[in-house]
């Protein structure tokens, strides 16, 4: 499946946050938008901002919290579980402060692309599910 990432990275480009970006890339598939909601998920930055769970992985969940309210569960369960498998053994955790080293240099280097690929599998994960988005 080709999936078209240029909304998330310009997002990404735009806000610096990973959660957010992810998120508004999302709900914008379905051709919403909210500030309020781009706010809350501004919260998730960085791991909670506390290098916890990388905020690519909460915003795509907040996103198909939105996207899929009817079989949310499964689908969150897949994206999580492929990024446990992709970037928890690649990085040894899924905590950004584990992926990141809270060193600027490393993020600027691999976050837009954990950014990016977790938007494309959250939009693979959600058309297999049924939820086809031009």
């Amino acid at each position: 499946m080709q999936v078209d990432t240029t909304p998330v990275i310009k997002a990404f480009a735009d806000t610096g946050c990973c959660s957010q970006s992810v998120f508004r890339a999302g709900i914008e598939l379905d051709g919403l938008e909210s500030d309020i909601a781009l706010k809350a998920t501004g919260g998730l930055c960085g791991g909670m901002e506390m290098g916890y769970v990388c905020g690519a992985l909460t915003g795509a969940i907040c996103a198909i919290g939105v996207l899929a309210e009817e079989d949310r569960a499964e689908i969150i369960a897949d994206i999580a579980h492929w990024f446990e498998e992709t970037y928890g053994k690649q990085y040894g955790s899924i905590n950004c402060i584990d992926i990141s080293h809270e060193d600027d240099a490393i993020r600027e280097r691999i976050c837009p692309g954990i950014v990016e690929e977790t938007y494309k599998k959250m939009v693979e994960v959600l058309a297999e599910h049924g939820y086809e988005y031009d």
